[in-house]
């Protein structure tokens, strides 16, 4: 039940949605009311889907998202523990995972979110299908948190790398923390 909430919140309160949503309650305002001010608000609404979509300005405002953890290079010294790849990352996730498990070939590798045909790729870039595990029952970070916490057990002192995307990485890493210490 939840998870359909989340999507159907998300669904209105994303940035875009809500803008789509204004402008169009907006022009039907206008029309049925004969509302300037309606007619203001629905122009205003549509001016900030074109300028985010089609400026520099609506990547800009992702940007404090994507450096908020920095990416680092591999530390061959500290390897890490393991590796999590969340399936929002797609493609790009596997073909990092993919690079890290050959700079790193002790990690434990997860594929949370994904089906096991996500191997196959995996595979075809070089990577050893057998250390991977798959949780795929995952349909949001939460979950996704939730699912891997359980099935990798996490000792205090380990390190896991995360793979996603750069701005999701904020939220994911809430949700993992969350998940791994137990509180919120």
């Amino acid at each position: 039940m939840i998870y359909y909430v989340s999507k159907v919140f998300w669904l209105i309160a994303a940035p875009t949605s809500a803008l789509v949503l204004l402008s169009a309650i907006a022009a039907l305002w206008a029309v049925l009311g004969s509302s300037k001010f309606a007619a203001r608000l629905a122009s205003a609404a549509a001016c900030g889907l074109v300028i985010g979509a089609f400026t520099p300005i609506g990547v800009a405002l992702t940007v404090p998202l994507e450096y908020r953890f920095p990416f680092g290079q591999p530390d061959l010294q500290a390897p890490p523990d393991g590796i999590i790849v969340l399936a929002g990352a797609g493609d790009a996730g596997i073909d990092a995972v993919s690079a890290l498990s050959r700079d790193y070939p002790t990690a434990r590798l997860t594929f949370s979110g994904f089906s096991a045909t996500a191997l196959k790729r995996f595979a075809r870039l070089g990577g050893d299908p057998a250390r991977v595990y798959v949780e795929s029952r995952p349909r949001t970070t939460s979950e996704d948190a939730l699912y891997s916490a359980a099935l990798l057990k996490p000792k205090p002192g380990e390190r896991w790398l995360l793979v996603t995307l750069a701005s999701h990485m904020p939220r994911a890493v809430g949700c993992f923390r969350v998940a791994v210490s137990g509180t919120i």
